[in-house]
């Protein structure tokens, strides 16, 4: 009965986030960047210390830092450039 529940409330606000972005794209593009934003920020952030921390294995892990900082330097040009 108790997953039942749950997904019955799953499929009712996975719905309410569709009809939401399909009727404000705008704003669901805005919510999708921050997203973006705040995950790679954080991705670079533990891979800067990861990478600080264990030199020996600095080469393998440089070229993910880099891609993480790509991804969120596209993330705030999009974002400043919407404001």
């Amino acid at each position: 009965m108790k997953f039942i529940l749950h997904i019955v409330i799953f499929a009712v606000g996975a719905g309410a986030g569709v009809v939401w972005g399909v009727h404000h794209p705008q704003a669901a593009q805005n919510v999708d960047l921050r997203i973006q934003k705040e995950v790679s920020q954080a991705k670079v952030e533990l891979l800067n210390k990861f990478i600080s921390e264990n030199p020996k294995s600095a080469a393998s892990y440089q070229q993910m830092a880099t891609d993480a900082q790509k991804k969120l330097d596209d993330a705030n040009q999009q974002l400043n450039s919407q404001q």
